[in-house]
């Protein structure tokens, strides 16, 4: 679960710096 939200957090990270 732990892997899961990491992975969530850097696809976060990457949507915000789409911006």
């Amino acid at each position: 679960k732990e892997v899961l939200d990491a992975h969530g957090i850097n696809i976060a990270v990457k949507h915000f710096s789409n911006f």
